[in-house]
């Protein structure tokens, strides 16, 4: 690989593996709010800033089934939290099922594939 030290990827490794941690932290964290009590604006604000940053993150390292699922939670909470109420029972079981494909797509996320498929799109073969 041209013009990448070893050094250099080494360290995008070990940036790679530990989105992948803060992806799996920021997942469990969701999965807990949405299965806990959705009911008070500490856990929307929670649902939203987990998501959120998911959804971003997600998106820059490639993960792009992270950041979709992120970004649909995100969007169902923020109505909820505009709407200023509680979700319904279908709304809630909505949230689970995002979750649960979250953490679906957190699981399945591969850091050394995403870092070679980074390093591809970055430094092509010519």
């Amino acid at each position: 690989m041209s013009g990448m030290s070893e050094d250099r990827r080494i360290r995008l490794a070990g940036t790679f593996a530990r989105y992948a941690e803060e992806a799996r932290n920021r997942s469990a964290a969701i999965a807990d709010l949405a299965q806990g009590g959705m009911d008070t604006p500490d856990a929307w604000k929670g649902l939203v800033l987990h998501a959120h940053t998911l959804a971003g993150s997600g998106a820059a390292m490639g993960a792009e089934d992270i950041s979709i699922a992120s970004r649909a939670i995100e969007v169902v909470v923020t109505e909820l939290s505009a709407a200023r109420r509680a979700p319904t029972a279908d709304e809630r079981a909505t949230l689970l099922a995002l979750s649960g494909q979250l953490g679906v797509a957190v699981a399945a996320f591969d850091p050394e594939a995403c870092l070679n498929a980074f390093l591809a799109k970055v430094y092509p073969r010519e």
